[in-house]
């Protein structure tokens, strides 16, 4: 398709420019711009003249320039976002358009941004406010993504994740709960804090009812390689205990959130890592949330270990803009250990970094 697509093909050599640089080889430096450049422009003349037939080309650059800015160091300036948003109407504009292509490039970009969509929503420090595209299946249904690494029923939660940050602003002191949450729930005095109790338990009911089920690809894979599936995909369920924790109010006991991040680490540590595509491509969201949350010395080497090895078999830029701000992270957290109680750190430390640890 790229070949047939001058701001397409500009947009593949800009990620492949991307990844050079980030990879240490200089010459990808102003490359890298001149063909990000230059697919922008040519962009902006064909959304001049958009039509629906055109919806998979235009999708598929803009999804390629996202990658590429996910790619290259972080920034204050999140150009990552302009494109998943970008990305977003145009995936919402295929749903709504009769004559909308059905093709497996069309259902693949798809599945890409649902991909991208989903960590934007579950790890990010902003809340993501582009058109979320959901799927249509119930908990009954549900399989392992195998593009993104995660369950299907995994997505509706990840979407409500984000809504926790604009409930925490619109605070009601007023609150009543009339349902109190048993244990491991000790009270509720907040609309936020009821529906994080509410998200918290339906993952672990979640948890409860895994088993080693179908994938997108059903019955194609290695059972190795599903293995491997199986166990990112239980770390993204633990990687949303610990954001509603963090992004949320919960008032359960803090050894629940320390096992769910080692869970994480554990889960990871087992993966098979590759040269090539392999689960382990998919691994890197749970393990930047764990590493948030690391404040001990062996953890945070285990976080490491893992981006090492990630960083060794896919030499992609957005495993070095992890540890990075990790170790950011880190010193901060270690400066303020000191002043500051153990929950209060977790809870509520930023960083400035609006990196997509995808």
């Amino acid at each position: 398709m790229a070949m047939q697509v001058p701001h397409l093909l500009s947009a593949t050599l800009a990620l492949a420019a991307a990844h050079r640089r980030t990879s240490g080889l200089s010459e990808g430096d102003c490359q890298f711009e001149l063909m990000k450049g230059s697919s922008l422009t040519q962009l902006r003349s064909a959304l001049g003249q958009f039509s629906p037939p055109e919806n998979d080309k235009v999708l598929a650059t803009t999804l390629l320039l996202c990658m590429a800015e996910v790619i290259s160091p972080p920034t204050s300036i999140s150009s990552w976002r302009s494109h998943l948003y970008g990305a977003g109407t145009l995936s919402a504009q295929h749903s709504r358009s009769s004559g909308a292509s059905v093709s497996a490039i069309s259902g693949f970009l798809r599945r890409k941004y649902r991909a991208l969509q989903a960590v934007a929503l579950a790890c990010c420090s902003k809340r993501f406010e582009g058109c979320i595209l959901t799927t249509h299946c119930d908990d009954g249904h549900a399989y392992i993504d195998d593009l993104a690494g995660y369950s299907t029923n995994l997505l509706p939660i990840f979407e409500e994740i984000n809504n926790l940050e604009r409930m925490r602003e619109d605070f009601n002191s007023d609150f009543c709960c009339d349902c109190p949450p048993g244990p491991p729930h000790f009270d509720c005095n907040s609309p936020l804090e009821h529906k994080s109790h509410l998200l918290f338990d339906r993952i672990r009911a979640l948890m409860a009812q895994r088993k080693m089920s179908r994938t997108q690809s059903d019955g194609d894979l290695p059972w190795a390689v599903y293995h491997d599936l199986y166990l990112v995909d239980e770390a993204h369920h633990h990687m949303a205990l610990l954001q509603i924790f963090r992004r949320g109010s919960l008032s359960v006991p803090l050894q629940l959130i320390d096992d769910s991040r080692r869970s994480i680490l554990d889960c990871l540590t087992a993966v098979t890592y590759q040269a090539g595509p392999c689960p382990g491509v998919a691994a890197l969201p749970p393990l930047f949330v764990a590493g948030i949350l690391c404040t001990d010395k062996s953890d945070r080497d285990k976080v490491c270990s893992l981006l090492k090895t990630m960083w060794m078999n896919y030499g992609m830029g957005n495993v070095r803009s992890c540890q990075t701000v990790l170790q950011k992270w880190w010193k901060q957290q270690d400066e303020r250990s000191a002043q500051s109680a153990l929950s209060g750190q977790l809870r509520d430390f930023q960083v400035d970094d609006d990196v997509l640890p995808y």
